[in-house]
């Protein structure tokens, strides 16, 4: 009997596995993404250490430190992967989640003039616009607002198929060639930083 206490008395502590928990939402692009490990918990009160394991949309991993609360930017638009892993020193708990870094594409709102006529305001672009000449008043394409949802600073540039300066590509006005029944395209397109819009305008000039 004295044997058996004596074995029952050196027996070590049962231990239990740690649990692993976090949060984590979807973000927006540009902005700082927070991990945070705290609501982790071990059944025996032991310290836990932490190790973060985070994929981007692109497969690369992470440098992230061993802390319980991590920061790093969401600087690519896609989902990613979290997985964390806690260990008291001899049992360990992971767990993991996902989330998506999403971003609005910036809007646009224009008009195009002939003369003093405002022929057509537009968020879009796009469709073919016939003009009779001869006698063609000018004709200029304005930006009339940009807009972000994201709050993300927009800029924009025009390519046309006819020749402009680099001062007309990023003027808030167009203006286009009269000189003559041709035809023109024009392309507006903005960028947030992250995705762009184009805006498309056909415009034919006829003789009638």
């Amino acid at each position: 009997m004295i044997a058996i206490l004596v074995l029952l008395a050196c027996a070590p502590p049962l231990n239990h596995s740690p649990q692993a928990r976090f949060r984590v939402g979807n973000a927006i692009a540009g902005e700082q993404v927070t991990l945070d490990a705290s609501n982790s918990s071990d059944p025996d009160g032991n310290f836990l250490n932490v190790q973060w394991r985070v994929t981007d949309p692109d497969g690369r991993v992470l440098d992230l430190p061993d802390r319980p609360r991590v920061n790093f930017p969401a600087d690519r638009l896609g989902s990613w992967d979290v997985e964390l892993e806690v260990d008291d020193g001899w049992l360990n708990g992971t767990t993991s989640d996902g989330f998506h870094v999403l971003n609005e594409r910036p809007e646009v709102t224009t008009t195009l003039w002939v003369g003093d006529e405002a022929r057509r305001v537009q968020g879009d672009g796009g469709g073919g616009v016939y003009l009779s000449h001869p006698d063609l008043p000018p004709i200029s394409i304005d930006i009339n607002r940009t807009s972000d949802a994201d709050h993300h600073e927009v800029t924009h540039i025009w390519e046309t198929s006819w020749p402009i300066s680099a001062s007309e590509a990023e003027a808030e006005t167009l203006d286009v060639p009269n000189d003559g029944p041709g035809s023109w395209v024009a392309e507006l397109i903005l960028t947030d930083g992250w995705e762009t819009t184009t805006l498309t305008f056909d415009l034919n000039c006829v003789e009638f």
